[in-house]
């Protein structure tokens, strides 16, 4: 197959990956990554529009991280998907974790923490094929960004670029809205240039 799919209902509805993926903690995706990653192989993630439509019970676009959802290091690598949901379960720790990335493209929709971590860090840690600990010349695309809460409630940040393990350069990241009552962007270091 050219690309791994989590869908809605996955993989009970045909999809690779999903809800459904036997002791999932992260609705299928994590396993999904791995095995893209393992197999070469692209991933799209299905979105799609929950609730009614012309009568028809339609499956929620909402995908589960009951723990951290960890995107390992990559290079050529391309992750496509819909507008679908990631909703944060947890009051602590970070909601998506980025490692190190090399000409990569990234599609997200919308992703939704009330954590005291941040709903996206970006964090070159691992070392890949050419020795380097960098995320360089990929794109990052989010529907939305969002640690929500009324004001002065949210205890975390939306998008973190810490370039503490590693530099971040020359990246493009866009994010349709970073909705936050604390830190919208939030860069560590200089380490993050050309972004």
């Amino acid at each position: 197959k050219p690309y791994v799919n989590v869908t809605l209902e996955g993989p009970d509805d045909g999809g690779d990956f999903g809800p459904g993926t036997l002791g999932t903690q992260t609705s299928g995706i994590q396993e999904a990554l791995e095995y893209a990653h393992f197999n070469h192989r692209d991933l799209y993630i299905w979105g799609g529009r929950g609730g009614m439509y012309d009568g028809e019970e339609l499956p929620a676009n909402v995908y589960t991280l009951n723990e951290t959802l960890r995107v390992p290091f990559s290079q050529d690598f391309v992750m496509g998907g819909g507008n679908y949901l990631l909703s944060y379960t947890k009051s602590t720790g970070d909601a998506v974790v980025i490692d190190s990335q090399m000409n990569c493209r990234y599609k997200f929709g919308l992703v939704v923490s009330g954590s005291d971590g941040a709903a996206v860090r970006i964090k070159p840690e691992t070392s890949g094929p050419d020795d380097f600990v960098v995320t360089t010349v990929s794109t990052f695309d989010f529907s939305a960004i969002c640690s929500p809460g009324g004001l002065g409630t949210s205890k975390g940040a939306g998008l973190v670029i810490d370039s503490t393990g590693g530099p971040i350069l020359n990246n493009k990241i866009i994010a349709e809205e970073t909705s936050t009552h604390r830190l919208g962007v939030y860069l560590t270091d200089g380490g993050g240039s050309g972004n």
